[in-house]
């Protein structure tokens, strides 16, 4: 109980650095050109021709919902860096990223419907754990893009591999716990990701 309520003061704290730190480079962003009120700026026509970013979010992640249910709650940090290929696929757009989820090395694949300010975004991808636990998984993101910047997504990792340490018991006992069998992941994972895009 007692690393639950540290993990969701650190989950809480990471999303509000986050968002601060967002609302601080976007006014910075906004105010570049003093010609033109910021409120008047059209951000999503400025970056629409852009075609990399770098992504920087925040999030969580439970074994099972609903929440109460869950045996652990893992804050996510997200760091990654994005390519979009323009009207790809006919009207929409495809990218793919390279990034880290807290260390774990993770690519995925996306394809984006741009409707303007908003871009829906869908993507597979996979990750690896190779500093604790030594588990692989497949995700799969959906969410939204406002102006090019703030993004929103849900999460689920469906199927993957057991990890050679309980995660549940190694935040229950703060110690690396081996995998008994008995406390693996439950599949599948849910999570959710805030991000802001620069």
């Amino acid at each position: 109980m007692k690393i639950k309520i540290q993990a969701k003061k650190l989950l809480m704290t990471v999303v509000a650095a986050g968002a601060l730190y967002g609302t601080v480079l976007a006014q910075g962003y906004l105010d570049t050109n003093e010609n033109v009120p910021s409120w008047e700026r059209d951000v999503y026509a400025e970056k629409e021709n852009k075609t990399g970013f770098w992504i920087f979010g925040a999030g969580g992640a439970v074994n099972s919902l609903p929440l109460a249910s869950s045996k652990f709650t893992l804050p996510l940090v997200y760091l990654a860096y994005e390519g979009v290929n323009k009207k790809s696929l006919g009207n929409f757009d495809t990218s793919w990223s390279f990034g880290l989820y807290d260390f774990m090395p993770e690519a995925e694949f996306a394809i984006i419907m741009p409707v303007k300010p908003l871009d829906f975004r869908l993507s597979v991808g996979a990750y690896y754990d190779i500093i604790i636990g030594g588990h692989a998984g497949v995700l799969v993101k959906a969410g939204a893009i406002l102006n090019k910047t703030y993004s929103f997504d849900l999460m689920v990792i469906p199927i993957g591999t057991q990890p050679s340490v309980s995660y549940s018991e190694s935040l229950s006992q703060q110690k690396i716990v081996p995998n008994d069998g008995e406390h693996g992941l439950e599949f599948p994972v849910f999570g959710v990701l805030a991000s802001i895009r620069f």
